[in-house]
């Protein structure tokens, strides 16, 4: 992340990087969709809370690619408030 703050400082440009990745099935395969961009947002302070005014999303590469194998184990949803993250108490 980097943070360019305005002269006055009532204002940044912030830049931030991304990586994402997401399964989805076709045709009975599944592919990963590879995501590397940069999200540019412009910051301003609005009473007293620094909001985003506006966002660009960059895409610097993508690719999609068939998955030939997977891990094994078992997937357990987690950042979710209950029983099912392990993590939850």
């Amino acid at each position: 992340m980097s943070i360019d703050f305005d002269s006055d400082e009532a204002g940044a440009l912030v830049e931030t990087y991304v990586l994402a990745f997401h399964v989805s099935a076709a045709d009975g395969d599944h592919l990963l969709h590879t995501f590397n961009g940069r999200y540019i947002d412009r910051f301003e302070e609005r009473y007293g809370a620094w909001k985003i005014a506006t966002r660009t999303l960059r895409n610097d590469w993508s690719k999609i690619e068939p998955i030939d194998r997977t891990m094994r184990g078992n997937w357990v949803a987690s950042g979710r408030v209950g029983d099912s993250d392990p993590l939850w108490d």
